[in-house]
């Protein structure tokens, strides 16, 4: 089969959409031997104030999967933020499309090559920016190859752009990320029957292998109960409830120690102050790793006794699952998407979003109970088997294709 991947940004652009589509499509080359070319920017990551660094574009081939960079760009970005800006405040009907323009990429080239490429499908993922809509656009100018919406939407108050829910209508087929993603939409107008659950997936011999005591010996956790968030340090990710929440758990367990992992964002420096705001002996409790590679990520969920990502900014939560791999139990916010990945109870405990009181209370449970911290670890490690795994989930996606 011949497929065509787009993208917005591709390995090794590091980010949750680049990482699902490199695994799905090394593995539809792997497991079925098919012709997978990704259509992507030439960013390599987004830098804040829509400053992008870049790499080169063309043409190059990432582990048999043929990758064809465009170059980005975004013409007129101070008129079409300008656009954007005042679209919005009036409330303009054609703010939606001023909002894209204004995200870009702009690529005639990419759109052209689309109208000529030959395909026997074409698949996009996520549907938040330009790109998403350049298959689309190739359809209603006359393209017969089938598309599927990889939607990875970031759902609250059960809203989703109205340009997006046109596109998804008139589109072959949808995969949702969770059965919450799938009843929103169904409730906006999509048909049931168009909508595919998947989710995403680990390769689980990476982290059922992993080492946390080179993590433990390197902060010099001992043996310490250790409390860790890894992920992106992004507000709306529930680190600030997090640290609060520590404030608790150290007053009945001050051997506790928490682990903060994950890129930087603009809410770092935030996180910075607040932990130097607190006393000197939680301080010494806090560890905060700035960025780290693909390889160390393993150990860093292994090094850990209790996972804790209480956001609510979740599409599905895919640091649960590596968490299962490593066979730790797991906290998350009782959200749309992440109720659909947790099973509260089962193999994960839930809280609400921001409720400092009930997040301390749901550490101290599974700190103090290691008989419930191994259940609830092992039923997500029967789940990562079953569910969400690339091969899995890449053979699903398949039959979709198909």
């Amino acid at each position: 089969m011949k497929i065509i991947h787009f993208v917005n940004r591709y390995h090794p652009s590091i980010g949750g959409s680049q990482h699902l589509f490199k695994c799905i499509s090394e593995h539809l080359v792997t497991l079925f031997n098919d012709d997978v070319t990704v259509f992507t920017t030439n960013v390599l990551r987004a830098l804040g104030n829509q400053q992008v660094e870049l790499m080169p574009a063309g043409k190059e081939v990432v582990n048999s999967v043929k990758v064809r960079r465009f170059a980005f760009s975004r013409p007129g970005a101070s008129i079409l933020k300008l656009a954007f800006r005042g679209s919005r405040k009036l409330r303009l009907p054609f703010r939606d499309y001023a909002e894209f323009l204004y995200k870009g990429p702009i690529a005639p080239a990419m759109f052209q090559e689309t109208m000529d490429f030959k395909a026997d499908v074409m698949a996009v993922t996520p549907l938040g920016d330009l790109l998403a809509f350049y298959p689309y656009l190739a359809k209603r100018f006359g393209k017969k190859t089938p598309l599927v919406y990889w939607g990875a939407l970031h759902i609250l108050d059960n809203y989703i752009h109205p340009s997006i829910l046109k596109a998804i209508k008139n589109v072959e087929a949808y995969v949702a990320n969770t059965s919450y993603e799938r009843d929103v939409l169904v409730s906006k107008g999509i048909p049931k029957n168009k909508i595919h659950v998947l989710g995403v997936g680990i390769h689980p011999e990476s982290f059922s292998t992993a080492n946390g005591q080179t993590i433990r010996d390197k902060f010099v956790l001992d043996n310490h109960p250790v409390v860790a968030f890894i992920g992106r340090q992004a507000i709306g990710k529930g680190i600030d409830t997090l640290l609060n929440a520590m404030q608790a758990v150290w007053k009945k367990i001050p051997s506790a120690r928490l682990l903060i992992a994950g890129d930087r964002s603009t809410f770092s420096d935030q996180l910075h102050q607040m932990v130097g705001e607190l006393s000197t002996p939680e301080k010494d409790r806090v560890i905060i790793v700035d960025g780290f590679s693909e390889d160390e990520k393993p150990n860093l969920f292994a090094a850990c006794d209790v996972f804790v990502t209480a956001s609510g900014i979740e599409s599905f939560g895919i640091v649960y699952v590596e968490a299962w791999g490593c066979g730790k139990p797991v906290i998350g916010s009782r959200i749309g998407a992440v109720q659909s990945v947790i099973s509260d109870g089962k193999d994960g405990l839930l809280v609400p979003y921001g409720n400092v009181g009930q997040l301390s209370e749901a550490i101290l449970t599974l700190l103090k109970d290691e008989k419930l911290r191994i259940r609830l670890a092992e039923n997500g490690r029967i789940k990562v088997e079953t569910e969400y795994n690339w091969e899995v989930i890449t053979k699903k996606l398949r039959k979709i294709y198909e």
